[in-house]
């Protein structure tokens, strides 16, 4: 399906509203007339004027646009450029814009060079849904008012909504919204969400007269979309040869090509809104890879038996009984799980177990955990507490130790059973005036009913002049770090920075804290500064300066199947 090309047109005002969102009944005895909002929300009307064409390219683009509109019979995606008011880090600005086409009147996708606003669904939310939980990972916090647009697949294909207000923000990168019109449909956590380049699928609408009144060159003209509900159905087309060779394209939500040999090598393209080209020998290797202007990503290996894996995100891959000699499975993550089976002598099957898709979670306190519907598997990583610096008096004090970390990947859980966490808290920093030592960080553990699946120590409270010893990795875990000792001297030690997922924490300097190891955090500075999240030590006081508190801990869970 083709793109308007709103970039190249550069409308100068633009004006998106929803219309039919409410129906209204006849007037009272009061005087009043009763308006009741709609089931589906309406649909969407984009106005886009003063438009001006100054050269004769800009001219014929227009005039082939109105071809190929045909009065509104074709459907196209509409881009309502909002970009001003989405969810941007001020002062920040995108990359090259990139229109995915060969032809610059008609792309088929934009996007940017580099994402400059990534954000995705962040709980499932069902059909006709009226708040949606969405997280930003690249950009600044929703504040309402912003324009976005989810991919729902081939019936809907790309729908805009519109934020009301923030009802909620669960963390500082997760927002729970009001959002008009009511979900197209449902939708899964990963899924992308497009704040850059929010669209539609509309038509033309037909009674705006958009054709250009040239005068000395140049027109200015103004265009009219409403929102499309007619499915965006797939159009396969083909052609064999005596060799055997023949090729298909799909037109809808993306265009796929394929051609294939008659020795059986062959290739094919698929482009879109997501991207995947792949390639296959007669031999039966090959391999896939893709990429998208969104979250998606896929990539996989197959192997001359036939057997071998694919496992893309964000897509939703439909399964079909098949022709290939050997065995194999895919699965996805993303807009849906998916696996399936091919084997035998060239038949197969796949089948859709219709799991959401993977998303991880931290925890920073102490109490239950109950594994969420359709998950099997948890990568776990626990960091202890750092331990706190010690308070100063007329001699110098140390810095805490920070927190040990311990990492577990596919611990086996089943959906709806309840874990116990125990989460380190940092320990306290001394009181100034005497030689008063810092606390141990506490043991951050998860485990279920009395047996422990995974621990990491917490670092040593210092005891006076030296720092404290970070986190021993006396833990329990496949892989474990230490974490860095604190140090005493100078205006009082820094604290030690807390282990992580991939090394272990730094030791301080005579003042500065270590440096943690992500998602550790970094010792706290001297001078009784408190450590940093997650597991960081605390700073050594001064002579008349408390030591600093450790960091707490962190249980990090990434949920998947």
């Amino acid at each position: 399906m083709l793109t308007f090309p709103t970039h190249l047109f550069n409308p100068a005002r633009i004006q998106a509203r929803l219309a039919g969102s409410t129906v209204e009944g006849g007037e009272s005895l009061s005087g009043q007339t009763d308006k009741i909002r709609t089931d589906g929300g309406g649909y969407w009307i984009c106005s886009m004027s003063g438009i001006e064409l100054n050269t004769p390219d800009l001219i014929r683009a227009w005039r082939a646009w109105e071809a190929e509109l045909d009065y509104g019979v074709t459907q196209v995606r509409v881009p309502i450029a909002d970009v001003r008011q989405a969810p941007r880090v001020p002062g920040s600005s995108p990359g090259a814009l990139l229109a995915e086409s060969t032809d610059p009147y008609f792309p088929e996708a934009l996007g940017f060079a580099a994402p400059w606003i990534v954000a995705a669904v962040a709980a499932p939310a069902d059909l006709r849904a009226t708040e949606l939980e969405i997280e930003v990972t690249t950009g600044a916090a929703l504040r309402g008012g912003e324009h976005f647009s989810i991919e729902h697949g081939f019936e809907m294909n790309e729908r805009t909504y519109r934020i009301g207000r923030v009802i909620s923000r669960p963390s500082a990168t997760r927002a729970l919204v009001s959002i008009r019109p009511p979900l197209r449909e449902a939708v899964t956590a990963g899924q992308a969400v497009n704040f850059e380049w929010p669209m539609f699928v509309g038509t033309l609408d037909p009674s705006v007269d958009t054709a250009p009144d040239i005068e000395n060159g140049h027109a200015t003209v103004s265009i009219v979309f409403r929102e499309s509900f007619t499915p965006v159905a797939p159009e396969i087309t083909g052609a064999a040869g005596p060799s055997g060779a023949g090729a298909f394209s799909a037109a809808g939500q993306a265009i796929a090509r394929a051609t294939l040999s008659a020795s059986g090598t062959g290739s094919g393209a698929h482009t879109g809104a997501s991207r995947i080209n792949a390639a296959l020998s007669a031999s039966g290797l090959g391999s896939m890879s893709g990429n998208s202007s969104g979250l998606s990503t896929a990539s996989g290996d197959l192997t001359a038996s036939g057997s071998g894996a694919f496992s893309p995100t964000q897509r939703t891959i439909k399964g079909a009984a098949g022709s290939m000699a050997g065995t194999g499975a895919f699965s996805g993550g993303g807009a849906k799980k998916q696996g399936g089976a091919l084997s035998g002598a060239g038949t197969g099957t796949a089948a859709i177990d219709g799991t959401t898709a993977g998303f991880t979670e931290d925890f920073t306190t102490s109490g239950t955990i109950t594994v969420p519907s359709g998950y099997t598997l948890a990568d776990v990583i626990v960091i202890g507490g750092g331990g706190g610096g010690a308070g100063g008096l007329s001699s110098q004090r140390g810095g805490g130790g920070g927190g040990a970390s311990s990492i577990t990947p596919n611990i086996s859980v089943t959906p709806g059973e309840s874990l116990t966490r125990t989460v380190g808290a940092g320990g306290a920093g001394g009181l100034a005036g005497g030689n008063n030592p810092g606390s141990a960080g506490g043991t951050t553990t998860l485990a279920r009913g009395g047996t422990t699946l995974i621990s990491a120590n917490g670092g040593s409270g210092s005891g006076g002049l030296a720092g404290g010893s970070g986190g021993t990795t006396g833990g329990t875990g496949t892989t474990k770090y230490a974490g860095g000792a604190g140090t005493g001297g100078g205006n009082g030690g820094g604290g030690g920075g807390a282990a992580g997922a991939t090394a272990a924490g730094a030791s301080s300097g005579t003042s500065a804290g270590g440096s943690g190891n992500d998602p550790g955090g970094n010792g706290g500075a001297a001078t009784g500064n408190n450590g940093n999240n997650y597991g960081g030590g605390g700073g050594g006081g001064d002579s008349a300066t408390n030591g600093g508190t450790g960091a707490g801990g962190l249980i990090r869970i990434t949920w998947h199947n």
